[in-house]
């Protein structure tokens, strides 16, 4: 039996390492239509089995690393800074 979370329980910490597009969409905050769409378009990666898209919670993770660090700089004061929620 495959244990199901609810928003309040799962956690990057204690999610499986292969994420179904709810759990996906509980860690990343982000509505279910959104996120098939963004899979779809191969923004996010993913592997579609049949019906069903998988995504790799050590993927997901890495993407949102690079992405964070690719900010623009538009300080004027020279400084490069890189902020992370």
């Amino acid at each position: 039996m495959v244990k199901r979370f609810t928003r309040q329980y799962l956690t990057w910490e204690n999610a499986p390492v292969i994420l179904t597009v709810s759990d996906a969409c509980i860690l990343l905050r982000m509505n279910e239509t959104t996120l098939r769409k963004n899979l779809e378009k191969g923004s996010i990666p993913g592997a579609k089995f049949g019906r069903q898209w998988r995504l790799e919670k050590a993927e997901i993770q890495k993407m949102f690393c690079e992405r964070s660090t690719n900010v623009p700089n538009n300080n004027t004061d020279g400084q490069n800074r890189t902020y992370r929620n």
